[in-house]
């Protein structure tokens, strides 16, 4: 008996062009244009970014205009030590200082990195007021409290020097860090080099007055300073960022360890 029944033919499944699309966005995540391949949120944060960089720079400039009527008429005393700008600088290393040991205590995968950086701060803090603690600390003066910063800051990062070598390797492609790297040399190079007394003297001659030197070191120190608190600013920004994409990786892996 022969059977009547027909077979259709088995189809056989094949993705698409548009199967392929969806794919392909369902891989990048939410809010990313397949047109463009760029997310809405990504350039939102560009965005953010060079809108703080405007108001890092326009900072600056205000700092600079406002430099003649600091030392308006001859009068450089703003720029003595102990003066007005120098309070000023020690303020900003203290900020900058705050803000890395308050953002270490929230990072998970930078915390002894943020620890380090608010310890050198501290040091750099204590060094601006030698004057300061040269007339209230009769023994060793500002030398005292330096020290004892510099040893718990070197045995800290003795102790976990393979993990801040980690940390920092990711930390050298942020922008903080470009600002950090600007701030420094800005500070102890290009300050330091302006504000020697002999390339000055031998620059000027015969109208060089130690009340420049204070004015071009102390403004140079200031604007590099200045920087630091940007890059300080950054790296909260930086660390805050991190938290929030890698929240869910470290709650499942349990990562972050003591500081």
């Amino acid at each position: 008996m022969v059977s009547t029944e027909v077979r259709q033919p088995r189809q056989r499944k094949v993705s698409g062009v548009g199967d392929r699309d969806e794919g392909r966005s369902a891989a990048k995540g939410p809010g990313v244009a397949p047109e463009l391949g760029l997310g809405s949120g990504r350039t939102v944060g560009s965005g953010l970014v060079a809108m703080r960089f405007v108001a890092y720079t326009a900072a600056v400039l205000l700092f600079l205009a406002l430099l003649p009527e600091l030392v308006a008429q001859g009068d450089v005393g703003t720029f003595r030590e102990n003066g007005p700008i120098e309070w000023l600088q020690f303020a900003i290393l203290l900020v900058i200082a705050v803000l890395f040991l308050v953002g270490a205590r929230v990072a998970v995968r930078s915390r002894q990195l943020m620890v380090c950086f608010g310890l050198v701060l501290l040091l750099a803090a204590t060094r601006e007021l030698d004057s300061f603690l040269k007339a209230r600390i009769p023994v060793l003066s500002w030398k005292g409290p330096l020290l004892v910063l510099a040893v718990a800051t070197a045995v800290y990062l003795v102790r976990r020097f393979r993990v801040v070598a980690a940390q920092f390797r990711l930390f050298v492609e942020t922008a903080a860090f470009a600002l950090l790297w600007s701030g420094a040399v800005q500070v102890l190079i290009f300050a330091q080099l302006l504000g020697h007394g002999d390339f000055l003297r031998a620059l000027m001659g015969d109208d060089y007055t130690r009340g420049y030197r204070r004015v071009i070191e102390e403004s140079s120190e200031l604007c590099g300073y200045g920087l630091l608190l940007f890059g300080g600013i950054e790296a909260v920004l930086w660390i805050r960022k991190a938290q929030v994409e890698r929240r869910p990786a470290d709650v499942a892996d349990g990562s972050g360890g003591p500081a």
